[in-house]
């Protein structure tokens, strides 16, 4: 099981890095996530072979998201993270979703 945040017209905006056991510490993680958000490190990088940018969030030193797709430009993907990481702190792992994803 794995949690992705969506926007509110569905588009995915990230993911977890991890699979958890259950829903319960799928949950967990989400709210741990939201909880400690703001001091998360940002990782910029080049996918390859394409050479299309995509981010991932680390905190301690331990990565727990990453981007739901590759970008095409350096901005596009710094601006998806900036709406990943405002989308993290409205999501509420409580509310049941369909397959287990949260909506910002």
């Amino acid at each position: 099981m794995a949690w992705r945040l969506l926007s509110a017209n569905n588009r995915e905006l990230g993911r977890s890095l991890t699979d958890f056991l259950d829903e319960d510490s799928c949950r967990e993680a989400v709210a741990w996530l939201r909880d400690n958000v703001e001091r998360a490190a940002s990782v910029m990088c080049t996918v390859q072979p394409s050479a299309m940018w995509g981010w991932r969030l680390d905190i301690d030193e331990r990565p727990v998201a990453l981007s739901a797709r590759a970008y095409r430009r350096q901005r596009e993907c710094r601006y998806n993270l900036a709406q990943f990481r405002a989308g993290v702190l409205d999501a509420d792992p409580a509310a049941p979703r369909a397959r287990n994803e949260l909506t910002a």
